[in-house]
């Protein structure tokens, strides 16, 4: 018989273990910590809020506003657990207005971070500040410091006591989105009386910038994007026994998205309500096509005590009475809403194609652009067609199937981020040589063509008219990537590696390749890490070369696909020997050459030829229609193959 094992005793513990779980509950991550601090701002009356983060909220996370601040006697406690200036009872939280009640938020980032509060009420001449680390002070007083009216609160080091939870954490570039999410649904929802700012690692690229004066509209269209602001209705709800209101926009059937964007605000508190947002999306599902989802932004209010907010101490969720008969309600205006639009219902099935504007030139008044943009923008009649030169294919018909496969093969960006317009005379020159050498004739082949299949290898067909036409794919894709890069100059997603990839290794692993005398790895790497290449490669290209001699990511040229990794090799030498760091505008154009043979595929690429095929027809094949320039040369690799009126005079002997 095995001994029975020791009784333990039942003993309290610390309170160091004690913060650390409870702030395990409220922080579970970054994005958690950037909510408390914006409704902290938003609680002292705020009017403009400014988020800084660094390493996707690892490293570092700062929020900035100008509301009420801190006075010096609070301050000294601010950070301890359970103190709070919302309430003072627990009857208070029948009738909260507030977002924070729990005095949780500070006192848990504290014990999880280093914390510093910065902060100055409007009538005192000087600010004081406070640090913390695992929830102790580092002075016993606050020290007085020159600041802006306000409160700025910096986290550093998140987790670093916690390295299971820091480890569990997501990637930066996935943790810096949800941060991003929630600083766009805070910004909608507070348009008219608050401003937002939010900027990722000290680059001053401000991802979000809103204005105190934006309408929601205004905000939805600068966050969400023109498409999805030009596609919603405004929606209203109430009951008649006064019970709750509701405001928001909702997508209209003729407008859909691969993933629902669902923002519900109650009483002013961004929370979760599953319930609701099943409802809608069953609403939905009976005017849109499968796989479609609606973007919804609802406001509800509830009177104070009918809530109940004390629920979790995320607070993302929350009870109300009524919640049947309000859910309800709401979802009988939102199908009122659809089905009176239900007459107007157009589905764009090939909006990928039809609705990407792009112009390479600034206004001009040349020769050239007047008669390139006129040729390019000339309107065509539809003449009655001979049966000899009737053909069956629509470069504008699809399938059902071919919708489908798109729409499963081709990945949403998730980037919504604000375009800064790049003014450097160089990129503007070269834009307009892209525009110069363009073929008005061969463009307009392209742009009404439509694709047949592959012939072999890297040859296509199409149809253009009665033309059956072949040409090589990566021919035209070298130039749409050329002409991809010049276009989001400076304003690219980023395509971030799971892991980092060392510059040295991978230009050792060019060396058979190379047809001239090269360097050292070392040198090479010490050429692509200098300061001057680090900052403009990270600033204007999204790619991001470390400090240490890795490669962590690469820009976005074409939602949906990505290079071969296999070109990394290739492309890390033409870094090194084929691109002109010197001087700007041959920097500019030869990295753009360098990132087209990057970015351009080959049949060699890929496993089958299946995953070839859907790669040209889903994604390649249609940004070349719609976006395409096609220069001159380009020509010689268009062949005529046959004319259906051809075929036609030859069956009509048969």
């Amino acid at each position: 018989m095995e001994p029975s094992p020791p009784l333990t005793r039942i003993q309290k513990l610390p309170a160091d273990v004690i913060a650390k779980i409870k702030a395990g509950e409220v922080i579970v991550r970054p994005f958690n910590a950037v909510k408390e601090l914006i409704e902290n701002s938003l609680d002292a009356m705020s009017t403009h809020i400014i988020v800084r983060i660094k390493g996707g909220g690892r490293d570092s996370i700062q929020v900035q506003d100008n509301g009420t601040g801190i006075s010096k006697e609070d301050l000294m406690i601010a950070y301890q657990k359970h103190t709070t200036s919302k309430l003072s009872s627990f009857e208070d939280i029948t009738k909260l207005t507030t977002y924070g009640f729990r005095g949780e938020a500070l006192s848990s980032i504290a014990a999880v971070s280093q914390l510093t509060i910065i902060s100055r009420v409007k009538d005192c001449v000087c600010g004081y500040k406070i640090s913390i680390t695992e929830g102790n002070p580092e002075t016993p007083n606050p020290v007085a410091i020159a600041a802006n009216p306000g409160t700025l609160i910096s986290i550093n080091q998140l987790f670093f006591n916690m390295p299971i939870r820091k480890k569990s954490l997501k990637s930066p570039s996935e943790e810096y989105n949800a941060i991003f999410d929630l600083v766009s649904k805070y910004a909608v929802h507070c348009s008219n009386f608050v401003s937002f700012v939010l900027e990722k690692d000290e680059s001053r690229i401000c991802d979000v910038q809103t204005f105190v004066e934006s309408q929601t509209i205004d905000n939805i269209r600068l966050l969400y994007g023109k498409e999805i602001a030009a596609n919603v209705t405004p929606i209203t709800a109430q009951s008649s026994r006064d019970i709750f209101t509701c405001t928001g926009f909702i997508s209209q059937i003729n407008y859909s998205l691969k993933k629902m964007r669902f923002i519900l605000f109650i009483n002013d508190r961004l929370v979760d309500c599953a319930p609701l947002k099943k409802s809608i999306e069953l609403i939905y599902s009976n005017f849109l096509v499968k796989g479609a989802h609606p973007f919804v932004y609802l406001s509800v209010k509830i009177s104070p005590s009918n809530l109940d907010v004390n629920v979790h101490p995320s607070k993302n969720e929350v009870r109300f009475l009524y919640e049947e008969h309000i859910l309800n309600e709401i979802k009988s205006s939102i199908e009122s809403k659809l089905t009176s639009t239900t007459s107007s219902r157009v589905i764009a099935t090939t909006s990928s194609q039809s609705k990407l504007n792009v112009t390479f030139s600034e206004p001009s008044h040349s020769k050239l652009n007047t008669s390139l943009s006129a040729s390019l923008s000339q309107s065509k009649t539809s003449p009655k067609i001979n049966p000899a030169k009737k053909v069956r294919t629509d470069a504008r018909n699809q399938t059902i199937d071919e919708i489908w496969d798109r729409n499963e093969f081709c990945s949403a960006s998730g980037e919504n981020m604000i375009v800064r317009e790049i003014q450097l005379d160089s990129i503007k020159e070269l834009r307009k040589e892209v525009l110069a050498k363009c073929d008005i004739d061969l463009h307009r082949t392209i742009k009404d063509s439509c694709f047949i299949g592959v012939v072999s290898n890297n040859i296509i067909a199409i149809q253009h008219e009665t033309k059956l036409l072949v040409t090589d794919i990566t021919k035209l894709s070298y130039e749409l990537f050329y002409q991809l890069y010049l276009q989001d100059f400076g304003n690219f997603g980023v395509l971030e590696f799971t892991e980092p990839h060392s510059i040295g290794k991978l230009y050792e692993m060019f060396e058979p390749y190379r047809d001239h005398d090269s360097i050292s790895s070392d040198d090479a790497c010490v050429k692509l890490t200098r300061r001057y290449i680090r900052d403009m490669a990270e600033d204007y290209f999204s790619l991001e070369l470390k400090p240490d001699g890795t490669l962590c990511s690469l820009p976005v040229l074409l939602n949906g696909y990505h290079p071969n990794p296999l070109k990394l090799p290739s492309f890390i030498n033409d870094l090194v020997h084929n691109v002109d760091w010197k001087n700007e505008k041959p920097c500019f154009q030869t990295f753009g050459y360098a990132l087209a043979r990057l970015f351009t595929p080959s049949v060699h690429d890929y496993d089958n030829s299946e995953d070839w095929l859907r790669v040209i027809s889903s994604i390649l094949y249609p940004k070349i229609k719609s976006f395409l320039k096609p220069s001159e040369k380009l020509k010689d690799h268009f062949k005529v193959i046959t004319a259906t009126n051809q075929l036609y005079r030859v069956f009509e002997r048969c």
